[in-house]
């Protein structure tokens, strides 16, 4: 049973249930479960290869499990691929193709696709840059409980250019601070920080 394979390694790679981890042990059983086509199997197989889990890291395995799982359409499948072709190691990163495979994952509901998404569109990593979108992309993430997407609109709006309205600049400052409340509470550290600095300067 793939299935069980695949449940079996999750033990193993996690220490459930008292057993001991053993990551070479779920290694072997993801990839008995993987080559039957099971899908969860095929991306925990190619994250345990992007991160050297039990085996040596290895980016180009990583990447050939990653993409059988994604030729599925899962959306965490869209998701892991493109994270790994966002990290560069023996093979180069793609950041078109994987800005691609996060607003796949993300109309999927995958909500921290939906933040890279908007992070990609917010810099035009990838992507032709498009605030209006990254925002609606963000926001549609950190309400899909996602707090460092509240981090991300909030650095969005500090590095807004100013304009010789002083209002709107104020009320554009003061947007950043709420961002960054909404992320602090939530335990973000980046956005506490921001958000110490904003009351040690009086900013917002």
């Amino acid at each position: 049973s793939s299935e069980g394979a695949h449940r079996l390694a999750l033990v193993y790679a996690q220490g459930l249930a008292g057993t001991p981890r053993n990551e070479a042990r779920a290694l072997e059983l993801f990839e008995k479960a993987a080559a039957a086509g099971h899908v969860r199997a095929q991306i925990n197989l190619g994250i345990l290869y992007m991160r050297g889990l039990g085996v040596p890291r290895d980016l180009v395995n990583a990447r050939a499990w990653l993409e059988k799982a994604a030729a599925s359409g899962d959306a965490q499948a869209l998701y892991t691929l493109g994270r790994a072709l966002d990290e560069g190691d023996r093979t180069a990163p793609d950041p078109v193709r994987a800005a691609d495979l996060y607003r796949r994952a993300a109309e999927k509901g995958h909500a921290q696709a939906g933040l890279r998404y908007g992070l990609a569109l917010s810099e035009g990593i990838g992507i032709k840059r498009d605030i209006a979108a990254a925002q609606r992309w963000l926001v549609q993430a950190r309400d899909s409980g996602v707090p460092e997407a509240a981090l991300a609109l909030g650095d969005m709006a500090a590095r807004t250019p100013a304009s010789r309205d002083k209002a709107a600049n104020e009320r554009t400052v003061q947007a950043a601070v709420s961002w960054y409340q909404v992320a602090a509470h939530a335990g973000v550290p980046s956005a506490q920080f921001k958000l110490a600095n904003a009351y040690f300067s009086g900013v917002g």
